[in-house]
């Protein structure tokens, strides 16, 4: 028995106290995906059935279209024959589209394949298909053509049909204008010249954008059966909720929804390297998953985690680019899905019944990555009005750099105060991340401020690297500025004449050293608290949630684990944090 058999065989009753649901697997929607995956997603499989002539019609179509697309163009062409008309139609759609518009290069390794196709049937249906004239319309110009009165054009990268009423004109880095010949050829042996004429006057008639469109809709529609999702809709899936206040709404008002799967959505599945990342980490997936007892509901669910995986890798373009990038979006989603149930979670209770009774996986991801995204267009909006969005302007320094990497990559995450990184998948990682975002857009007035300042002074050449021990001029920062700044007034500078200086000299720096007692450690200190509290209330920082926490965590970021009163003065250079004025001769 193949692993195939094995996993739709696997049936038995899943809740006892339900006989009306005695055909739902014994297992979960993600596992039974996990399963078909494993048993699909072979290249070994594909090879077999390709060497021994046996058709690919049973096999689902996302899995077996990854496969086909990694083949060698003579195997690809021999396997056409193995597939369905609508597999086949389904692999021209998918790679003739990307998001709305039309994809000539990628869908150019199919009309080679078709054209080294030897059966008569592969390539008459294709050369037929409307795919292959959007294609033709993308890829040359085409022009009516009068033997009478002819007009050529002032170059030799064209040819005739055969019937000389039209002409294709193209490129020179077109390389596959043989096949295209030949093809169009083969259409008017097999149609005809005027229904062939006919066909190919689509893409010069002034009703080619109403075709385009038309062609565009069929194309979705024919994709949604097998669970892929064109470029609007995931446009739908991935735009976040305006607020979080939206976000909260949506889940208290939220009422169980299920629609109907036909036969063949129920038979579909994914590429492994798409679920993959569900396989491990998501234990309260899983569990939440096995309460679910209705028949109709789990087959609802099985198709909806289809169509959000496949909405992401549609969003970012992805399907195409292989299994690599796949598995990069399927750890995307698992992060996304784990936060949104931890945040329905908290707001919402459910006793004994599923969140995903009520919650479908579009939903969950939608919420999960709406948390992120309002979180990521308020600080990028700050960023902008602050004049900070330069992704080389370091001045924010170390800590913000550091936070604003990890925010904005592929898997979002959260460094606490030892550093350790943590990816942002539930409820209580985030709202730390929602509290460093804030104390960031509270702080960037107060931090323009300082850069124009610095700016000024530097422009103005009253900043010179010689006047500085362990910073150059263009290395200042933000960090530097600020614990420059909170030594002096820790040591009452600005109650004298020289509170407006930029840095400490060696001296002053071994001063507050020893009136901190910095090397015993920063964190509960009560010398540097309670200097903290007055220096945020002086300045007006004192407002600014989690101020005390950022400025003690720059502290030890920069001057823990040095033994400072066993250093020699010119060692002092090796240090950061404040700015130590050069006063060695």
């Amino acid at each position: 028995m193949t692993n195939d058999s094995k996993n739709k065989k696997e049936i038995k009753d899943n809740s006892k106290n339900n006989p009306e649901n005695a055909s739902l697997p014994n297992t979960d929607v993600i596992n039974l995906i996990l399963k078909e995956s494993k048993a699909y997603t072979s290249m070994e499989l594909v090879n077999s059935y390709i060497s021994k002539g046996e058709s690919l019609e049973k096999l689902p179509v996302q899995p077996l279209y990854v496969s086909i697309k990694a083949l060698p163009i003579e195997v690809k062409t021999h396997a056409l024959s193995l597939l369905s008309k609508e597999q086949r139609e389904t692999f021209y759609d998918i790679d003739l589209w990307s998001k709305d518009d039309l994809d000539i290069n990628e869908f150019s390794s199919w009309v080679s394949s078709v054209a080294k196709s030897p059966d008569d049937h592969i390539r008459y249906e294709f050369i037929e298909s409307d795919q292959f004239i959007l294609f033709l319309k993308g890829r040359f110009n085409v022009w009516t053509f009068d033997v009478e009165d002819p007009e050529y054009p002032d170059h030799d990268n064209y040819f005739l049909t055969e019937d000389n009423l039209l002409l294709f004109e193209f490129d020179e880095e077109n390389e596959i204008v043989d096949e295209v010949r030949q093809l169009i050829r083969d259409l008017y042996t097999k149609v005809g010249v005027e229904k062939a004429y006919q066909h190919l006057f689509k893409m010069i008639s002034e009703d080619y954008m109403i075709y385009n469109e038309n062609q565009y809709q069929a194309k979705k529609e024919r994709l949604r059966e097998y669970g892929f999702v064109d470029y609007f809709d995931a446009l739908e899936v991935m735009n976040a909720f305006p607020s979080i206040s939206h976000i909260d709404f949506f889940i208290k008002k939220r009422e169980p929804l299920t629609g109907n799967i036909s036969t063949l959505g129920k038979l579909q599945t994914l590429h492994q390297n798409s679920i993959i990342a569900f396989e491990k980490n998501s234990g309260s997936i899983h569990e939440e998953l096995s309460k679910v007892s209705d028949e109709k509901r789990f087959n609802y669910l099985h198709f909806n985690f289809i169509r959000m995986l496949n909405a992401s890798m549609e969003y970012y373009g992805v399907l195409k680019d292989g299994p690599v990038a796949m598995t990069r979006i399927g750890n995307q989603n698992r992060e996304l899905v784990l936060l949104g149930m931890s945040y329905i979670n908290e707001q919402r209770s459910f006793d004994n019944e599923s969140l995903f009774d009520y919650f479908d996986f579009t939903d969950i991801y939608k919420i999960g990555n709406s948390l992120i995204r309002i979180l990521q267009k308020d600080v990028k909006k700050a960023l902008r009005n602050n004049l900070m969005e330069d992704s080389t302007d370091n001045f924010l320094g170390a800590s913000f750099d550091l936070f604003l990497d990890d925010f904005f990559s592929d898997l979002v995450k959260y460094r606490d105060d030892d550093n350790k990184i943590v990816v942002v998948n539930n409820a209580e990682v985030w709202r730390k991340l929602q509290s460093k975002c804030n104390l960031l857009r509270e702080l960037m007035p107060f931090i323009k401020g300082l850069k124009e300042t610095y700016l000024s002074l530097k422009d103005d050449g009253l900043l010179s690297d010689n006047y500085y021990l362990n910073y150059d001029v263009n290395s200042i920062d933000f960090e530097a500025i600020i614990l420059s700044t909170f030594i002096n007034f820790s040591l009452e500078k600005f109650k004298k004449d020289d509170s407006r200086k930029m840095g400490v000299s060696i001296e002053e720096f071994k001063d507050f050293l020893g009136k901190s007692k910095l090397s015993e450690g920063i964190f509960d200190n009560p010398y540097i608290e309670e200097k903290i509290a007055l220096f945020a209330q002086t300045f007006g920082l004192d407002k600014i949630d989690n101020i005390h926490a950022y400025i003690m965590k720059i502290l030890h970021d920069h001057l823990s684990g040095y033994e400072f009163e066993n250093l020699r003065d010119d060692e002092f250079k090796h240090i950061g944090g404040p700015i130590i004025f050069n006063t060695l001769s």
